[in-house]
């Protein structure tokens, strides 16, 4: 069975700061500081994803006017290709009606394309294509929903 855990200080939070850390480029994460600071913010919701007693992964997720917005979400590497992606999906969906989140195209990279389709195979659906400019890399991605 999956569960949620609500990080809800800046000191259970920091506990799965090493692995967003290690997980995502540094041009698409915040600072330990920023990232610390969600606790203070009634808005971000920072979940440490449980499966029995072991944390097999976190989201970050927004509230914002009229849906949810899913920052980040991560399946630890030694708990992937196990359906806890899916379980996760399925729950978060059920927790929050109008989820959105945004991610690579698939004619980015070969994980970009898998990373797509495995949305697309848990209901999501892509709204729009949109492109970020962050300090001189211009980002192509795509804004899904369920």
């Amino acid at each position: 069975m999956v569960w949620f855990e609500e990080l809800q200080n800046r000191k259970k939070i920091s506990k799965i700061f090493y692995r967003y850390e290690k997980t995502f480029p540094e041009e698409e994460r915040r600072s330990k500081d920023q990232f610390l600071d969600m606790a203070e913010n009634p808005d971000a919701f920072v979940y440490s994803i449980n499966h029995e007693d072991e944390n097999i992964g976190y989201c970050v997720i927004w509230e914002l006017q009229g849906f949810y917005f899913l920052e980040h979400f991560e399946v630890f590497e030694e708990f992937r290709n196990q359906k806890f992606g899916e379980k996760i999906l399925e729950s978060l969906q059920e927790k929050f009606e109008k989820l959105i989140l945004e991610t690579e195209p698939d004619s980015l990279s070969e994980i970009a394309e898998r990373r797509l389709r495995f949305y697309e195979r848990n209901g999501f659906s892509i709204i729009e294509k949109i492109t970020f400019n962050q300090v001189m890399v211009k980002v192509n991605m795509l804004l899904i929903y369920f």
